[in-house]
């Protein structure tokens, strides 16, 4: 199990480990930034500002900027879902274009 301190990595550290999507009929909590309640150890999901990388992406090491995505506070587990992957994807493919362009 990770430590809360995993839940909330630097910029230095790749989060980019274990994902899953969110169950389909999330529990919701009366927390104000909670999406559900995470189905692997029951902690809340919130969306965070979240450091990636660097990580290599289609061939290149890159690191895109932090992005914010749902991750349970508890066991640090990322559960994403479409506007998350939309996001996640938007920031490699902006990143890979500017390593591309030798910016």
């Amino acid at each position: 199990m990770k430590t809360a301190d995993q839940c909330y990595p630097t910029e230095d550290e790749a989060i980019l480990g274990t994902s899953h999507s969110p169950p389909s009929t999330p529990s919701h909590s009366t927390q104000k930034n909670n999406i559900f309640n995470c189905p692997d150890c029951g902690g809340s999901v919130e969306v965070r500002l979240c450091a990636i990388g660097p990580i290599t992406y289609r061939g290149i090491e890159i690191k895109p900027p932090p992005i914010h995505l749902p991750i349970c506070s508890q066991c640090g587990e990322q559960w994403l879902d479409k506007e998350a992957t939309d996001r996640l994807h938007t920031a490699l493919e902006n990143t890979y274009a500017k390593v591309k362009q030798g910016k």
